[in-house]
């Protein structure tokens, strides 16, 4: 059965993840959450998660700024991490970042499925 965005959102479906009864598992993660080439490892499912290459060049371009985004070592003048004090990524950082990832995958799609027609 296919769940729509609403029944994600869903009470009763956020519940039933959090009691256990609905597993989430790496086949439920998009691609892009994961660097390239990563096998699956049933003992350790986080290996490699949040690493994927775009995933990484977003949180870069967002937090320390575009020059930053394919080369970390680039000085930057005004990174929002400075700005702002972020010592350390934390898990809201990263769930920023993937929601743009995906967002703007998503756009990419649509945009090549109505030039297709």
């Amino acid at each position: 059965m296919r769940l729509t965005t609403t029944d994600l959102l869903s009470r009763e479906f956020l519940n039933r993840v959090a009691d256990g009864i609905i597993k989430i598992t790496d086949e439920d993660f998009p691609s892009f959450l994961y660097e390239n080439d990563t096998v699956y490892d049933e003992q350790n499912e986080d290996i490699r998660l949040f690493r994927g290459f775009l995933l990484v060049r977003i949180f870069r371009h967002i937090f320390t700024g575009p020059s930053s985004a394919m080369d970390p070592k680039t000085k930057v003048n005004k990174s929002k991490a400075k700005k702002f004090r972020l010592t350390k990524v934390t898990g809201r950082m990263i769930a920023y970042a993937s929601v743009q990832v995906r967002l703007s995958t998503h756009s990419w799609c649509l945009a090549a499925l109505a030039n297709y027609r």
